[in-house]
């Protein structure tokens, strides 16, 4: 059944068995007095119009998974061809060039450059698997006991150690009990994608703080830094496929961080809401369950 302002549109069935698309509309008549005393209601067949619209709402939708598609790939192979390009320049300069070879510094930085591009391609492939497999419904929720502050520890170290020192990482635990029943894979995904965004959209570096905190049913953890931030506008669209902030100028991303951040969030039933001012910075707030009422570890 579908109503509009004047009419309501309902499923009918012929005596053969067969569907059809009623449009029907009731109108009361008044006597002299002012009194009702009937009804009279008019109805139309509507199917060929149901079905001219249901075609019109399917070739529009297969035109917008067609205009998705060319973007992904379009973004797909810029994003790949540059820590592809990246890495093979890195491995050819120590492949031919000696004095690189030998010179500790240099040997460093360019294993550091061929090693970021990798953790870049692999972020990616991650991320579009993640999003692939929650469109299908099949993006799987395991849950476990884990500690998280021990968790974003780790986490935060191995990032640390992939960006330069321009960043500085304020981590603030402010619960002492940090058990939770939560999917670390997802957790993890949530976790490199609020940084990821950090770090790319601080490019002069600064501090980026992370506090975490649980009472006894949700996690709330914050990423908040202080770089170029989002419009109001752009903030409308964040959390669509491929949309960017028209101030991110030539800062190289894809467009799925925060969608995927939410694909993850969503499976733990949480929320995640966003708070940014161009050029003033930007902070993400995650709540999770921190129970899903399995027997506690």
């Amino acid at each position: 059944m579908r109503f509009n302002d004047s009419a309501v549109e309902v499923i009918n069935y012929r005596k053969d068995g067969s569907e059809f698309w009623v449009e029907f509309s009731l109108v009361p008549v008044a006597n002299k007095t002012g009194f009702y005393t009937h009804w009279i209601a008019v109805q139309r067949d509507v199917t060929e119009r149901r079905r001219t619209e249901e075609v019109r709402l399917a070739l529009e939708r297969e035109k917008e998974l067609s205009r998705l598609k060319t973007r992904f790939f379009s973004m797909a192979s810029h994003e790949f061809r540059t820590p592809l390009s990246t890495a093979l320049a890195a491995a050819q300069l120590l492949e031919n060039s000696e004095v690189a070879w030998l010179d500790p510094d240099k040997r460093s930085r360019n294993l550091h450059r061929i090693q970021n591009s990798v953790k870049n391609m692999v972020q990616l492939l991650d991320d579009i698997l993640i999003i692939n497999r929650a469109e299908a419904g099949k993006l799987e929720f395991n849950p476990n006991w884990l500690d998280l502050k021990l968790l974003f520890q780790q986490f935060i170290e191995e990032i640390q150690l992939s960006v330069s020192d321009q960043y500085y990482f304020d981590f603030i635990c402010s619960a002492q009990d940090t058990k939770a029943l939560v999917d670390e894979r997802l957790v993890r995904s949530i976790l490199s994608n609020l940084l990821s965004n950090a770090i790319k959209y601080s490019p002069g570096g600064g501090q980026i703080k992370i506090a975490l905190s649980l009472d006894s049913e949700q996690i709330i953890f914050e990423v908040t830094d202080q770089g170029i931030g989002i419009s109001p506008e752009d903030q409308k669209q964040i959390f669509e496929p491929f949309h960017r902030g028209k101030n991110v100028r030539n800062i190289t991303g894809t467009g799925l961080g925060l969608m995927v951040a939410k694909k993850c969030v969503d499976l733990h039933s949480g929320s995640i809401l966003l708070k940014s001012a161009v050029d003033q910075g930007t902070t993400v707030t995650i709540c999770l369950k921190r129970y899903n009422h399995l027997p506690r570890a």
